[in-house]
């Protein structure tokens, strides 16, 4: 919760490790932030467990914060001096969210020893690593359990690598097996339908896909200390600028940029560049309603069937807004609500269509809090991905239609990229429960219909994909590293390969890191130009300083100089 947003990561760097610098004795090193919700008759028990084994530290000198968010009666359970005792074997449980747990638990000893603690919502438990831990399941008909968690290691504790790689490799295993399992199952049920002459597509999305490798083998290339590649947008001290889009007109050289005074959600900035991006100009009046943006807003080039150009720019969440330049940017109208809806990263991407002139097609998605004007969020979560449809160039647009609602893998943050030939529309997909890696949709009729959505190689997972065709037909597709085996989780990178590359599920030529993002993975919302010298500029926000909250930065380069630099084989390591 912390990586996606400020406010807890403020709420986990403040108090909560203060208290548990004072426990350690020495300093803190502030890891994790997690949600907990264990829902009226549906949340299961948590077994017994240690969370040291999951952090797997040498020493294992790390606490756990439990602040109740609820009233909870005796249903959480401590062993009294387990912390003491050293590490308990753990093994696979058959709980989701809880893969090991102490194998040998359950002698009199626990039994004596344990005891049950009681919160009132706002009451926070503190517990070492090494102490052993559960909870009954939920068995309230109207009262949920939610909490959150914080997890704190002491300074003088290392992580295991060694072991921690053999752990991950245990899980892989023990997950092929389940995924066997499973696998026989479904076809034992599928021949059963058949039998009774059910239509097998009911099955729907029951059937496992297969899983694609989480680490890729393609090189990288660091460009992170290329500080003259590096041009400043916008900073300021003390204040979050975040969540950039760009856009370039047609002459070349004049490029737009909008982003959020805060997380997602702020006033907008709006400033401009007349030289591709080397200069910026100070922030630039905007109309009044600009301060009022809820979220993330994105700025678009788009043309009417009589070739009457426009910008326009979204503002999301309920409902969607959308302001509308007719000068190229000199002056624009206020944000101004375009229908009955709303959504999250309104718009992903937007594209112009064959089927017309001035007809496009722009991509966003919902978790059922902000599609209407009541929150409609169902347990488990279940994302939407939308299509709208403009017929006049952008300045009235359809009632949006669901391409596919999922809740097995959250799929957003839609990025378009139209094949080489411009028959086909791809669509790169962040994939949020962090379960998969991210994944791809494809259009043969112009939006239409879409195939069923599969996985991208490992080398391509990450949030917000933004590419551009460079001169040698090659595609730079930049974004945020969420990859699952990565040297460079959570920094602002690149990929370079081709269009086929994608259809055909392959890693590509290499990657980039463009820039370090020091504190976890806030960065990256990247758009990409391209200069007619075939030079790419990349913009984005990010922690590029330690300690100072996000600012505006742009990266430039060619692909030739990535291929000089691939040729002397000059990688990460």
């Amino acid at each position: 919760m912390h990586e996606h947003d400020s406010f807890f990561d403020h709420l986990l760097s403040q108090k909560p490790k203060f208290l548990a610098g004072n426990l350690f004795s020495e300093a803190v090193v502030a890891k994790n932030l997690q949600y907990f919700n264990k829902p009226p008759l549906l949340g299961q028990a948590t077994p017994p467990h240690q969370d040291g084994f999951y952090f797997m530290l040498e020493p294992c000198h790390a606490l756990t914060m439990w602040l109740a968010l609820d009233d909870v009666d005796e249903e959480n359970g401590y062993v009294r001096g387990s912390h003491a005792r050293g590490m308990r074997p753990h093994g696979r449980t058959e709980t989701l969210g809880f893969s090991q747990g102490v194998t040998d638990f359950g002698g009199e000893g626990d039994h004596r020893e344990e005891i049950a603690c009681t919160a009132k919502s706002g009451d926070l438990l503190a517990h070492h690593a090494l102490t052993i831990h559960r909870a009954d399941a939920n068995t309230s008909a109207t009262r949920s359990r939610r909490a959150l968690g914080f997890i704190y290691y002491a300074e003088s504790a290392r992580e295991d690598v060694t072991t921690h790689r053999a752990y991950k490799q245990k899980l892989k295993n023990e997950l092929a097996e389940v995924r066997e399992i499973y696998m026989k199952k479904n076809m034992q049920m599928k021949k059963l339908l058949t039998t009774l002459g059910i239509a097998s597509a009911l099955l729907g999305q029951v059937a496992a896909d297969k899983s694609m490798p989480q680490g890729y083998t393609i090189p990288t290339i660091d460009l992170a200390g290329q500080t003259h590649r590096q041009t400043v947008v916008d900073r300021e001290k003390g204040q979050y600028l975040g969540h950039p889009t760009t856009v370039l007109l047609e002459d070349g050289r004049t490029m737009l940029i909008v982003y959020p005074k805060g997380h997602g959600r702020g006033g907008i900035v709006y400033k401009l560049s007349r030289d591709g991006g080397r200069n910026w100009s100070k922030r630039l009046p905007t109309p009044k309603s600009w301060e009022t943006s809820k979220e993330v807003p994105t700025i678009h080039r788009v043309v009417d069937a009589k070739g009457k150009k426009r910008l326009i720019m979204w503002s999301g969440l309920y409902p969607a807004r959308l302001a509308v330049s007719e000068d190229d940017g000199e002056k624009w109208s206020e944000l101004k609500p375009v229908g009955d809806w709303g959504g999250i990263v309104v718009m992903g991407c937007l594209e112009e269509l064959k089927t017309g002139k001035g007809h496009y097609m722009a991509m966003f998605h919902d978790d059922g809090r902000f599609f209407i004007e009541t929150d409609k969020r169902v347990n488990p979560v279940v994302f939407n991905l939308y299509k709208t449809y403009s017929k006049d160039g952008g300045l009235t647009w359809s009632k949006p239609e669901s391409i596919f609602a999922r809740s097995d893998v959250h799929l957003c943050e839609p990025g378009i990229i139209r094949s080489p030939d411009g028959k086909q529309l791809c669509v790169l997909l962040r994939e949020n429960s962090r379960r998969k890696n991210s994944f791809v949709i494809f259009s043969n009729d112009e939006g239409r219909t879409w195939t069923k959505p599969r996985e991208l190689s490992a080398a391509l997972t990450g949030d917000r994909h933004t590419g551009k065709y460079t001169a040698d037909g090659r595609l730079f597709i930049s974004f945020r590293d969420r990859t699952h085996e990565s040297p460079t989780p959570g920094d602002w990178v690149a990929w370079v390969g081709t269009y086929d590359d994608i259809v055909k599920g392959r890693e590509g030529q290499y990657r980039v890191r463009l820039m370090d993002n020091t504190k976890g993975a806030d960065c990256a919302y990247p758009p990409v130009e391209i200069l007619p010298d075939d030079t790419l500029v990349t913009t984005t926000y990010g922690h590029w300083t330690k300690c100072e909250l996000p600012y505006i930065v742009s990266v430039r380069l060619k692909l030739s100089e990535l291929d000089a630099l691939a040729k002397e084989k000059d990688f990460l390591k």
